[in-house]
């Protein structure tokens, strides 16, 4: 049994199932917060949006450490694993052999990733010859890759710091005096506003509005097993996506469900709804490529050209999966969701 089902406070009787559990990933970040307040927490329940219209139990299970996340959905221990397609190539090295299908995109970061630096420093080009301190093959290394390359600004003429695991980048951060900046996620801001310029980023995903993509991705067996619970899956959370950008209380209850399902402070919840979007099935059409009016970027573009960056770092394998073998275009293109709330959002300006 999954550690979340303990954690679980409600009373609702579990349902018997009709169908396989669906057993998701989540991450400590606003992007999987529809999806809980759509089922009614993190277990199984009869109250779940998800059971009530397909007879589908789904489960939650809180992993932050995404090596043991890859590990739990390797080992079939999840089904659903939640990442980022920036950081997607890197992990084709571990994944690749199971055949990896996007189901969906979740959300776009706008401002969760951050650059913090010390007050001394004010803009990126005073990052030069300093010290940088990130945890690699993250998506807030993928923001500084794009803030790097969108100023201009070389990286051999900056000191980058790379630690494999976000223990060690800490551990780093506490014990050097001479790091100037940190590339981080909003779940670390509070350990680093006292010494950094923490309220303050010198830069984040809401000056990059397309680079982190959540994303769901299942094995290839497990897609052609389940395509159409994943496909009645993708109805109900898009459906949640489409309530929570349209209704300001349901936007106030993803806070709750937030504080509740991962043990956050009010203050810290809040900014994880703030900092990201919720995509809709138009985002999704649009993210796969399928709005052939579509102009801005495409998941295809974001991944063709994070991919080059990683491998030129030697961090992604050479030959990364095809995007069209990526894709599972048929939960988006034969689902059917009508009005304006199941639009896309108008392109940000930047």
């Amino acid at each position: 049994m999954l550690e979340c089902f303990a954690q679980n406070t409600q009373t609702n009787d579990q349902p018997t199932p009709k169908l396989d559990t669906i057993r998701i990933h989540a991450t400590n970040n606003g992007a999987i917060a529809g999806a809980i307040y759509y089922n009614n927490g993190l277990i199984p329940n009869t109250d779940s949006e998800f059971y009530k219209r397909y007879g589908l139990p789904v489960a939650f299970d809180l992993i932050t450490d995404m090596s043991m996340a890859e590990a739990a959905w390797i080992a079939d221990d999840v089904d659903i694993l939640s990442t980022t397609l920036d950081v997607l190539p890197t992990q084709l090295a571990r994944l690749a052999d199971y055949e990896p299908r996007i189901v969906c995109q979740l959300a776009w970061s706008r401002g969760q990733e951050k650059i913090l630096a010390h007050a001394s420093i004010e803009t990126l080009k005073d990052l030069k010859r300093k010290k940088v301190a990130i945890e690699l093959a993250t998506p807030s290394h993928s923001l500084l890759l794009a803030a790097l390359e969108k100023h201009a600004i070389p990286q051999k003429t900056v000191k980058l710091q790379g630690y494999k695991r976000n223990e060690e980048l800490l551990k780093a951060v506490k014990a050097q005096k001479k790091i100037a900046a940190i590339a981080t996620h909003n779940a670390d801001k509070k350990v680093f506003t006292n010494r950094f310029n923490g309220n303050n980023p010198l830069y984040s995903t809401k000056e990059e509005p397309k680079l982190i993509a959540h994303i769901f991705i299942v094995k290839n067996t497990y897609f052609q097993a389940n395509i159409e619970a994943l496909r009645n899956m993708y109805k109900v959370l898009m459906e949640a996506h489409a309530l929570s950008n349209h209704n300001k209380q349901v936007a106030a209850d993803l806070v709750q469900v937030m504080q509740k399902s991962f043990g956050v402070e009010t203050d810290i919840a809040q900014q994880l709804i703030n900092e990201v979007y919720h995509c809709t099935h138009g985002d999704n059409i649009n993210f796969l490529g399928i709005n052939k009016h579509y102009k801005d970027i495409t998941g295809e573009a974001l991944y063709e050209s994070m991919s080059e960056k990683y491998q030129t770092l030697m961090l992604a394998p050479e030959n990364c999966t095809a995007w069209k073998k990526l894709i599972a275009p048929d939960i988006v293109v034969f689902t059917q969701l009508s009005g304006k709330k199941h639009k896309a959002e108008k392109v940000p300006k930047q």
